[in-house]
């Protein structure tokens, strides 16, 4: 057995297994409760405001789909000598990264994540809560196969373990690393018994995990785009040239405001405004020009919004390959500048017109507040010597008071396993306005 697919319990296939320990972690991770909860999880908006939009579960199923897929093309494109330069590739490795990557997402979006950081810290923890850590935590401590399985978890390989580390370093103070990393502290002997045997430098990702970042970033910027069309925030049929595609100059009022805001957030994305607004139309007017009214249901809009989207995917699919680190860059993938620039467009289409909508920021302050008022209740709850007091817990996180973790951390897990539905329901129920049965405490 080779050190990618070594198991820190050391278990391996019977003889009767069928499957190769890769395609084993990724039936693991798609089985597991924590990816079940996943449906009620906001992507960008929440859960419960629509069947249109795509919610953390079906986000992860198309960054695995996604990923596997770049996987299979670099394999089949890359020369045997640096294939093995890098370590290995697995598509099953690519894809069990992509179905674990959020796992650790807590409700309401990166507004929640922030809340629970925020909370945590105030509590004395410096290091505070991501959701990329708590992914990992899930996998290797908190999901449950065996109750008496030592190490607790999923049990993964080190390839798997490996590549769901987007961030492969622990949190330090100040700077990047203070703000995205990729174990707790608590976690750190499993993080480094994954990292051990691959070959990697310090902070360096496998090349499985940049694929999974890649199709991350490329799924969040083609869906979401597509999702808000359809409810009526982002308006295509005003962001490309008005007439047949390079007929006519490349602007109207929409596209100046869209390029002045972005070239504001992001001014190395290109030299001037006009410069980004004809990057803009580039990409828009060819695939969604027919695009001509705010979304209807129509079948010819529906089928210009999945050719569109494919074509997308297809093309920042095709747009990788595989190279050589140097000192100066350590990463295994390439990625076009101009692809890397019109996924960066994309994703920021979506801050302009949905993560600043007033409706939306409204909303985001109240689920912020639900989260730190329950953090402090959970918390106090965990320390308590009361019986009565304990029983406001799921049993599941009972089971958990003697683990040695933090009464913080405790919480924090507690608040990051739940769905926003549970979150809202719990937070009516234990602020007095809706006393219903104990059953219905389902966490």
């Amino acid at each position: 057995m080779s050190a990618r697919s070594e198991r820190a319990s050391g278990s391996e296939s019977n003889e009767h297994e069928y499957r190769t320990e890769f395609q084993r972690d990724r039936d693991r991770v798609l089985y597991s409760d924590e990816f079940r909860r996943l449906s009620g999880i906001t992507q960008v908006v929440s859960a419960t405001e629509g069947d249109v939009f795509h919610n953390r579960l079906t986000h992860s199923l198309k960054v695995a789909q996604v990923g596997r897929r770049m996987a299979e093309r670099l394999i089949e494109d890359t020369s045997a000598g640096l294939m093995e330069a890098c370590g290995g590739l697995d598509p099953d490795v690519v894809e069990t990264a992509g179905l674990a990557h959020d796992l650790g997402h807590p409700p309401f979006g990166h507004d929640g994540e922030d809340a629970i950081c925020r909370a945590v810290r105030d509590r004395g923890v410096e290091e505070g809560f991501e959701g990329n850590p708590q992914s990992f935590r899930i996998v290797t401590r908190l999901a449950v196969r065996y109750a008496d399985q030592i190490p607790p978890g999923l049990d993964l390989t080190r390839a798997s373990l490996n590549a769901i580390l987007k961030y492969p370093w622990l949190w330090e103070k100040g700077g990047y690393r203070g703000r995205k990393w990729g174990a707790y502290r608590e976690d750190a002997e499993s993080s480094a018994w994954a990292r051990e045997g691959e070959g990697l430098e310090e902070g360096q990702r496998s090349v499985e995990a940049e694929l999974m970042n890649w199709a991350d970033d490329v799924t969040y910027a083609v869906h979401d785009m597509e999702d808000f069309y359809r409810a009526g925030l982002i308006p295509l049929e005003r962001l490309h040239a008005q007439g047949s595609y390079g007929e006519c100059p490349p602007t109207t009022p929409e596209i100046e405001r869209v390029a002045e805001e972005v070239q504001r957030e992001k001014p190395e994305l290109a030299n001037d405004e006009a410069e980004l607004g004809e990057m803009l139309v580039s990409l828009i007017d060819p695939n969604f020009s027919s695009l001509d009214a705010p979304f209807d249901g129509g079948t010819k809009q529906r089928d210009t919004l999945r050719a569109g989207t494919s074509y997308l995917i297809s093309r920042f699919i095709g747009a990788i390959s595989l190279r050589e680190p140097t000192a100066d860059d350590p990463r295994w993938v390439k990625i076009e500048e101009l692809a890397r620039t019109e996924v960066t467009i994309l994703k920021e289409l979506t801050k302009y017109y949905v993560i600043g909508h007033p409706r939306v920021v409204s909303v985001r302050v109240g689920q912020q507040r639900m989260l730190r008022r329950l953090f402090g209740i959970y918390v106090e709850v965990i320390g308590s010597r009361k019986h009565r007091h304990r029983a406001l817990l799921p049993q599941a996180k009972q089971d958990r008071r003697y683990s040695g973790d933090s009464s913080q951390r405790l919480a924090s897990d507690l608040l990051a396993s739940m769905t926003e539905r549970q979150v809202t329901q719990t937070y009516q129920r234990l602020m007095g306005f809706v006393p219903g049965p104990v059953s219905y405490f389902d966490v």
